[in-house]
């Protein structure tokens, strides 16, 4: 009995020391590949720390998401686009929508995104610190400081899909904060910083469309986590 025990508490403790997926360079050289199913990146790279969907595009961060930085001009300083997005010196696999090539780019019909890997970028190894990024972070609860929009709920942009009328994208989001036309293509934007949500419409279709930055989102939502006092 005894022995079964400590077969336990040792089973336990390697458990809880298992690092995560992206730190073996095995799996970024050797089992990922291009093409490759988001669904198959889950199980080769494991879960990311951030996805971002732009442009037909889903870009997985491993180690830390990007980080939203005021945007700089050589000549004014801060100009007028207010904020952009900085990546952090991590891991970052980029995968393409397939759906949007072939025949189902010419489609009226509606088509859910399908993610294949296009390429990646591996961690910088040397200076990575990997051991802060294997500890799990427990999600700290923050008052919420109003309801959210439509748009400020992720689930809304999941349900998109390419080749919705107008009126069916406008049920998930809502209406537009801005509205921007050019030559038969529409643009909806949503949030007030660079990295927006927007919605593109061609023929009164969606064909693309960018997230919004669920870090500076949440900024807006939630009072500031309050840190506990030392006693």
């Amino acid at each position: 009995m005894k022995k079964f025990v400590v077969i336990l508490m040792l089973t336990g403790i390697a458990l809880g020391q298992a690092k995560p997926k992206w730190h073996d360079p095995d799996a970024w050289r050797k089992r990922l590949r291009r093409g490759l199913p988001d669904k198959r990146l889950l199980t080769v790279l494991g879960r990311p720390a951030y996805v971002r969907i732009a442009s037909g595009r889903a870009y997985w961060y491993y180690g830390a998401a990007p980080k939203c930085v005021p945007a700089k001009d050589s000549k004014t300083g801060h100009d007028e686009r207010g904020k952009k997005l900085k990546d952090r010196d991590t891991g970052i696999v980029i995968c393409r929508d397939a759906s949007q090539f072939g025949k189902a780019a010419f489609m009226s019909r509606p088509v859910r995104p399908r993610y294949l890997v296009h390429r990646w970028t591996e961690p910088d190894w040397k200076s990575t610190d990997l051991t802060k990024n294997n500890t799990k972070q427990q999600p700290k609860k923050r008052k919420r400081l109003r309801k959210p929009k439509s748009w400020e709920n992720p689930l809304a942009w999941k349900r998109l899909m390419r080749g919705m009328s107008v009126r069916a994208a406008e049920r998930f989001t809502g209406a537009p904060e801005r509205e921007m036309l050019s030559e038969g293509t529409r643009q909806w934007y949503y949030g007030d910083v660079q990295n927006c949500g927007v919605l593109s419409f061609q023929v009164n279709r969606l064909r693309t469309w960018n997230e919004p930055f669920w870090p500076e989102v949440n900024k807006m939502l939630y009072a500031p986590a309050e840190s506990k006092r030392a006693e």
